[in-house]
């Protein structure tokens, strides 16, 4: 899941972003590792604030994370933790998504005819588009400022309406549909 070459990159990345914000960062290969385990775990844990792991409280403490790192340590990395260089960044408003997604499927080597579904951290108009042209789908929640302008009703107007309550727009190639559900969900499909 993580080769070498991605760790290397995120650690690159990391300690370019926190210069750039004129910070000191100095991430070491260890410590990212350390980053991604802990994550991981919270994943697993039901712990949903991080600082806790390292409360002196039983409960909502972790000796593993304490043993790994300081607290202030692991904030000041998860705060600069980044996976692409903002110094040069795409005219694509959709790239950073657009290139994790666009990375697996060749790693993957996806054939034509399948569908790829992903989260509102992905979605975009844009790569749904390049997913057309290489004969794939796509779907996933899209949020408010990927949605290319579409005319839909403000969502404090349709969160007032009742439960179940929909819109959709469609330009014939893909199709975006927004729902009040708990609250205003907005889905895009090609």
């Amino acid at each position: 899941m993580f080769t070498r070459e991605l760790l290397e990159n995120i650690l690159e990345q990391s300690n370019l972003y926190a210069t750039q914000h004129g910070r000191r960062l100095n991430m070491t290969m260890e410590e990212l590792l350390g980053i991604i385990g802990v994550m991981m775990m919270t994943g697993y844990r039901t712990t949903h604030n991080k600082k806790h792991l390292w409360s002196a409280k039983d409960d909502v403490s972790s000796v593993w994370a304490q043993e790994l790192m300081p607290r202030n340590r692991f904030l000041e990395l998860l705060q600069n933790l980044h996976l692409a260089d903002n110094s040069n960044i795409s005219k694509d408003r959709y790239y950073k998504g657009a290139d994790v997604v666009l990375g697996l499927l060749n790693k993957c080597a996806v054939p034509p005819g399948h569908a790829i579904f992903f989260d509102n951290l992905f979605t975009s108009l844009e790569l749904l588009d390049v997913l057309s042209d290489m004969g794939l789908g796509g779907c996933g929640t899209v949020r408010e400022n990927r949605l290319g302008g579409a005319p839909f009703s403000d969502k404090k107007v349709l969160e007032k309406k009742q439960r179940g309550t929909m819109e959709w727009l469609s330009d014939g190639d893909n199709l975006v549909v927004r729902w009040n559900d708990n609250r205003v969900v907005t889905v895009a499909t090609n």
